[in-house]
């Protein structure tokens, strides 16, 4: 038999199978031990550019280069991780969010925020999901080289780093205060934040308490935003003060296939089954499938 109608045969004997498996409603918590990208974030991040530097003292200006790199640490596999998911089914269908930690360098973490939808093929004992996540990922500042900026002005990439600057605060009476800072070092910072699409199929068991899952999607993306973050700061490593930002082109994209194993607790359960009651927050429970 040719795989067409294999698939189609398939297809019908799960929408069969959901027609005659009620799944209920129910409110899961569910957190991971991180998801695993064997693919790169992006190849290795490099900025070069000239500026100029003028001494307070006096004297002519002096053309120099900057040279920054990342190194090959950031080309490392990526991984999401840590986080918190919430998700609140009714019969077939199901809307998750949650939140949790991202990272592109060793020492390095960012974070984000997800959401999506998935549909329910319920059977005896455990659950079919497909669905799609939507995720904005925020990326850690990660430095690519520092310029001296003691008693002297910097000129580069159209600002200028002065060797001082002032910042004015005011208390609740209206009272202003004026502080000067010395600047020590200017930090070159790449940052980067992305926008991802993650299809994705889960099995998920279905018990009175706990659930267990494993997920497997491709994590593709959409839309990039990198920058060069220009960051002075003063000669006691206490205070700092941001020059300006450049936008970089996109380098990569924290994606590919990947495998999840999660568990949940189920915070609420209300199956399609006579004489059961809903459980909430350690009450007793039914189970959410029960054929």
């Amino acid at each position: 038999m040719k795989p067409l109608p294999l698939l189609v045969i398939l297809f019908l004997c799960l929408q069969q199978a959901a027609a005659q498996s009620p799944t209920g409603k129910y409110l899961l918590f569910s957190i991971s031990g991180g998801l695993l990208y064997p693919r790169h974030p992006g190849k290795d991040v490099t900025k070069n550019f000239a500026y100029t530097t003028l001494p307070d003292a006096g004297g002519g200006r002096t053309s120099q280069t900057f040279n920054g790199s990342l190194g090959h640490s950031f080309a490392n596999p990526s991984y999401t991780g840590d986080f918190i998911n919430v998700e609140v089914a009714w019969n077939h269908h199901s809307i998750d969010f949650g939140m949790g930690l991202s990272q592109e360098l060793k020492d390095n973490e960012g974070g984000y925020f997800k959401g999506g939808y998935r549909y329910h093929l319920p059977f005896k004992g455990f659950r079919l999901k497909a669905g799609l996540d939507l995720y904005y990922v925020m990326g850690s500042d990660n430095k690519l080289g520092s310029i001296d900026n003691k008693d002297q002005e910097i000129d580069l990439l159209g600002y200028k780093a002065k060797s001082q600057w002032t910042e004015t605060s005011s208390d609740d009476d209206g009272n202003t205060e004026t502080d000067t800072y010395y600047a020590n070092k200017l930090d070159v910072i790449y940052r980067r934040s992305s926008f991802l699409a993650e299809p994705k199929i889960a099995i998920t068991t279905t018990g009175k308490h706990f659930a267990f899952g494993l997920e497997a999607g491709w994590m593709f993306q959409l839309a990039q935003d990198a920058v060069i973050e220009l960051q002075q700061s003063d000669t006691k490593g206490k205070t700092t003060h941001t020059v300006g930002k450049v936008s970089m082109n996109n380098n990569g994209s924290m994606g590919g296939p990947y495998v999840a194993l999660t568990v949940g607790y189920y915070l609420w359960a209300k199956p399609k089954k006579p004489g059961d009651k809903p459980g909430l927050f350690g009450k007793k429970k039914a189970a959410p499938v029960d054929n």
